[in-house]
């Protein structure tokens, strides 16, 4: 039951959906279609150089297609910031927010991977699928990236933030400078003016979270000699590098199995693990944040590998490697250490050579 748009001639209703469209002339592609797309001036276009007018979204504060309208005291939600029904994505196979391409039989569509029309980046200069529109121009996925994960200090305030405006004098200002900010785009939990970076928040709020998340136990607590790193990472002056080694560093996803670990964190925890470069980065994160004590580890490092190269040979050959190794290579080694004169390529080279003379050795 609508409202009807035309009658036919035995008197049978359509409504406005249903009413047959006369065919037109797109005015952008030329293609002759039933078009029921008009710009502000009324010429026709279809459904796919259609654009539809963009608003100030009161979630994010970008210049985009709206999705959602207000109402029932919710703001308007662009096509990003909407997250709509949930389902099967056509192009990736996701089950994910998303909708339809068309209002009746189009493919389903998770943001990620909706179309977006092919525009000029205004930073990078090529012709790419916008990703979004800002007071300093269109912008790619690319190029929205670099702006939004590399924030820097605005000319108007000086406050690290990510530049969305140019200012009278030309430099690049933040989005609270040019009149962007509003109530309802701060973040959501600290209420803070400042950038939303995921769900609302601003990044200092979800790099929180995502620590608490990566160092906490099963109770949901972070244990005690890990709070000093939880603090050392979270009090930094730049979130957005750290959210960054957080997604993409093989370091970090060794914080869960740590905070698994029970009993005491010492240097011979990490001594268990196997030996490779994001152990050792971790160590040094782990030190510099006071959780472990300083020690030579470059001395450790020529130790912990005699003691693993002896576990590997047989009874035989390790006494007589033990015996070499221990009152020779470690002991000039820890000597040299004393003087300050033992470096890391000293351990490097060191390890690689008595590796190969071990080899000769036993041969």
């Amino acid at each position: 039951m609508r409202n009807p748009g035309r009658r036919l001639d035995d008197g049978t209703a359509l409504c406005t959906n249903c009413t047959p469209r006369p065919e037109r002339e797109c005015t952008h592609c030329g293609t002759v279609a039933r078009h029921r797309y008009s710009d502000d001036d009324g010429a026709p276009r279809c459904k796919n150089c259609y654009q539809a007018p963009k608003r100030r979204c009161g979630i994010c504060g970008e210049e985009r297609a709206i999705a959602a309208r207000q109402a029932d005291g919710q703001t308007d939600a662009c096509t990003h910031c909407y997250r709509g029904a949930k389902g099967t994505c056509a192009v990736c196979g996701r089950f994910r927010h998303g909708r339809h391409a068309t209002a009746s039989d189009g493919a389903f569509h998770c943001m990620s991977c909706w179309p977006r029309p092919i525009r000029k980046c205004d930073d990078c200069g090529e012709m790419k699928p916008g990703h979004s529109t800002w007071p300093i121009g269109d912008h790619c996925s690319g190029c929205y990236q670099r702006r939004t994960q590399v924030p820097a200090p605005c000319s108007a305030c000086g406050r690290l933030r990510v530049m969305v405006a140019r200012g009278a004098d030309g430099g690049e200002i933040c989005r609270a400078c040019c009149g962007m900010d509003a109530p309802n785009s701060c973040c959501r939990q600290c209420n803070a003016p400042d950038d939303i970076y995921d769900d609302g928040r601003c990044p200092r709020c979800v790099l929180t979270d995502r620590v608490h998340d990566l160092l906490s136990t099963e109770d949901g607590t972070v244990p005690l000699p890990l709070k000093p790193l939880a603090a050392a990472l979270t009090d930094t002056g730049n979130p957005y590098a750290v959210l960054n080694w957080l997604r993409r560093s093989r370091s970090a996803k060794l914080f869960a199995e740590l905070a698994l670990l029970q009993g005491e964190f010492n240097h011979e925890t990490l001594d268990a693990l196997p030996q490779n470069e994001p152990i050792r980065y971790l160590r040094g994160l782990l030190v510099a944040a006071g959780v472990l004590p300083r020690r030579d580890e470059d001395l450790a490092r020529l130790e912990l590998w005699l003691a693993n190269a002896l576990r590997q040979l047989p009874p035989h050959q390790a006494r007589v490697i033990r015996a070499f190794g221990e009152w020779h290579v470690v002991r000039d080694a820890r000597r040299r250490a004393a003087r300050g004169r033992y470096t890391a390529l000293a351990a490097t080279g060191g390890i690689r050579a008595r590796r190969l003379t071990g080899k000769l050795a036993i041969s």
